[in-house]
């Protein structure tokens, strides 16, 4: 069971002493720590609940809280923000000392005292005090969610609001929240305000959910393949009258580019396959989703000009950051430099 799912069946006399909530994907982490505070009900107002910002107390504080009694209330929640001190990020709040005075503390927590810690990013396996909150809390941990699992996560959400969309429609739906539960949702609250989902075609769907700056991104570079430079020049100046900056629009086509040369290097590996192997060599977790567009975009494509446009595009970086000409000038040389090349290879 995914964490969000198990948060909303508890109630918070179902939490224990000590709950760790962590998770690296930033939209399920802001969704599960939501879900938390809604379901102990938290209120800043309430003198038997506190909130503590690890990044600007000084444990002594922290101990206080832990270590008093509750006022006007049997037990009391202390709710511990950003402990970063227990993720693999290369920030830290607390000396050694303060560490090993928590881990005392989580060795004999206070049996009158709830504690809620939230760590945004990858819990530190080889940290003591890691070790030990695995063993001694509840831990709430956010899971990169394969395709399958997120399909039927989608299922369950069309459930509790009695949809029925068909699995053409699931799959656009699926397709633009990109297996971002955080996406999906709002995704979902779009189609809402719609009206009667069950009346929606698939062209509806598609121009009523809004797009984000990838999947403009991922157009821009459609419309560059395909040899259309209008289309492309018409959707950059929508994004500039949006307010985005060519040097962002251009880091964002270098990163597509790069992983259209990586798929090229690590084919025929299966999508499974390359998303696992893109995670090895590189560190990073690539969406699905985005390996297998970068794959129907690039299949045709030869990988000299896969390489020729990666090149240009970090010169391009370079003449827009150095001032050398006007950022438009530049994009739109590159735009043109894209397309006559797919001329040539033809």
């Amino acid at each position: 069971m995914i964490a969000i799912r198990q948060v909303e069946k508890m109630t918070a006399a179902d939490f224990p002493v000590i709950t760790v909530v962590a998770g690296e994907d930033v939209g399920q982490f802001s969704l599960l720590k939501e879900e938390v505070l809604r379901k102990i009900g938290f209120d800043p107002a309430d003198l038997s609940m506190s909130r503590l910002d690890m990044r600007e107390v000084t444990y002594a504080q922290v101990q206080e809280e832990l270590e008093s009694l509750p006022f006007f209330a049997d037990s009391k929640w202390v709710v511990l923000d950003s402990f970063l001190d227990l993720t693999t990020g290369r920030k830290r709040y607390l000396s050694d000392e303060d560490l090993k005075r928590f881990e005392d503390y989580v060795q004999n927590p206070s049996p009158t005292t709830k504690v809620i810690i939230f760590a945004e990013g990858r819990l530190d396996g080889k940290r003591r005090l890691v070790k030990l909150l695995k063993r001694q809390s509840l831990l709430l941990e956010t899971q990169e969610l394969k395709e399958k699992d997120f399909r039927t996560f989608l299922q369950e959400e069309l459930q509790v609001r009695s949809w029925q969309l068909g699995t053409d429609l699931q799959d656009v739906l699926l397709e633009k929240s990109m297996l971002n539960i955080s996406l999906l949702r709002q995704n979902l609250a779009f189609i809402e305000n719609y009206g009667s989902p069950a009346s929606l075609t698939l062209e509806e769907l598609r121009q009523l959910l809004p797009k984000t700056l990838q999947d403009n991104l991922f157009d821009l570079t459609h419309y560059l393949l395909q040899g259309r430079l209008e289309a492309a020049r018409s959707l950059m100046a929508d994004l500039r009258l949006q307010g985005k900056d060519d040097i962002q629009i251009l880091a964002l086509l270098l990163s597509h580019f790069r992983l259209f040369l990586y798929v090229r290097f690590l084919s025929p590996l299966t999508e499974a396959n390359l998303v696992a192997e893109l995670k090895r060599l590189t560190g990073t977790s690539y969406n699905p989703y985005r390996v297998r567009f970068a794959q129907r975009d690039s299949q045709n494509l030869p990988t000299i000009y896969l390489r020729t446009i990666y090149q240009k595009i970090i010169q391009t970086d370079y003449e827009m950051k150095t001032g050398l000409y006007d950022k438009a000038y530049l994009m739109d040389l590159l735009m043109i430099e894209m397309v006559q090349g797919l001329k040539q290879k033809n």
